[in-house]
């Protein structure tokens, strides 16, 4: 049995796609989103519990996540059971709506310059295999930088596992802040079928992230040709999907 907890701030998952209103269960609602990335479907027996413990329906408890983003989920696989409860005020960051918006306005302004080379790091993935800038070499790379916390990282899952399907020859790259056994047993939740590198926040940092997800491209020479905050590549304000990732990629196509 697995508890974790989802949060919003300004390096806990705090990015244009962190506040989402809803007033009812929607097909693309954050909360369908994080159930399906979490792979809890219609066979489990579901939960869900205000800050206080009470129980509440599950139109209640959408509204107040998608404008929160704010709980624990402790699953039991096995028997096909999780309980979603909303953290207490005391327990969420205190951001107020200026100050939001001062985040949102200047996501990005940190960030890495296109045509810079990008920092030397060497980090291990989940398996202790030591990677460095060597990697980056010869190919164009998707770097996507989430951490497990983070529930717009969450929500991204599936669209970066069904773009990983559909174009297998597209070198993806994940780096994380987490320890080796956290990431590992999100990569093995989510189904990441590329290489994930941990105690990364080091590098987050030179490469200029403090929100997230955020996602590079990386040249075949190992200088960055854009960075993006990865709610600002979707488009009309829709979560993002495989199309938008390839919009946002195929000007460099003829980079492989």
């Amino acid at each position: 049995m697995r508890t974790r907890t989802w949060m919003v701030g300004l390096l806990l998952g705090c990015s244009l796609a962190c506040v989402t209103a809803a007033t009812s269960i929607q097909p693309t609602s954050p909360l369908t989103a994080l159930l399906k990335s979490e792979a809890i479907d219609a066979s489990y027996a579901i939960s869900y519990r205000d800050e206080h413990g009470r129980p509440m329906s599950e139109a209640a408890f959408s509204a107040r996540y998608a404008q929160d983003r704010n709980l624990t989920l402790v699953r039991n696989a096995s028997a096909h059971t999780a309980v979603l409860t909303l953290l207490a005020k005391s327990q969420q960051p205190r951001l107020s709506a200026d100050e939001y918006s001062t985040i949102v306005a200047n996501a990005g302004k940190t960030f890495l310059k296109p045509g810079r080379a990008l920092p030397a790091f060497h980090l291990k993935t989940v398996d202790g295999r030591l990677v460095d800038n060597a990697a980056l070499r010869g190919h164009l790379t998707l770097v996507n930088f989430f951490f497990s916390g983070c529930a717009p990282c969450i929500a991204e899952t599936p669209t970066l596992v069904a773009s990983a399907k559909k174009h297998p020859q597209q070198h993806v790259l994940a780096v994380t802040f987490d320890d080796a056994a956290t990431a590992k047993a999100f990569v093995a939740d989510h189904g990441f079928s590329w290489p994930v590198l941990v105690d990364g926040m080091a590098f987050d940092q030179a490469m200029g992230v403090d929100v997230y997800p955020v996602m590079a491209l990386v040249g075949p020479d190992g200088h960055l040709l854009k960075m993006s905050v990865a709610g600002n590549i979707a488009r009309n304000g829709k979560p993002l999907g495989v199309g938008d990732l390839e919009a946002w990629i195929a000007p460099h196509q003829r980079l492989r």
